[in-house]
């Protein structure tokens, strides 16, 4: 028989989060891959758009919830397209300082626009009231995984 700390409701949170994670994903690559995008190569580009050129890699890292190694491939991906380009920060020459490109700067804003579109057709009709609610719900996790990692460290 399962026993679990965790009740039936605490188990279909984890598994309905999830899944719709997944789900956010699928419909974003499709829409997202008409630029030759993803879900995961829109994000750095749209961050680095939207924090200022000259981002960290670490800084960057941090706001995806990525280990460097997994950002790393993405920005290879990236560069290789030709929508980044990695230089020696000025400041700290150990660290990356990211770039886009015209290309990359114009995806980005392309991309943004396709993603506003899905959250607007899939969250269509959903009071903002409740919309308010799910992103404190998302910063709470968020900043509770953060914590929890940051102390385990």
């Amino acid at each position: 028989m399962y026993t679990s700390l965790l009740t039936l409701a605490d188990d279909t949170f984890c598994l309905r989060l999830q899944r719709a994670a997944r789900m956010w994903r699928k419909v974003s690559d499709e829409e997202l891959s008409k630029l030759n995008l993803s879900e995961a190569t829109t994000t750095p580009l749209w961050l680095i758009n939207k924090l200022g050129e000259g981002l960290r890699q670490r800084t960057l890292a941090d706001h995806m919830g990525l280990e460097g190694q997994s950002l790393v491939r993405l920005l290879d991906q990236l560069e290789g397209a030709g929508l980044l380009i990695r230089q020696d920060d000025p400041t700290d020459r150990r660290a990356k300082a990211l770039y886009l490109t015209d290309e990359g700067r114009n995806l980005a804003e392309q991309a943004e626009i396709v993603v506003r579109n899905i959250r607007a057709r899939l969250l269509d009709g959903e009071p903002n009231e409740n919309l308010a609610i799910v992103d404190r719900v998302f910063d709470k996790i968020i900043n509770a995984a953060s914590t929890a990692s940051e102390t385990s460290e």
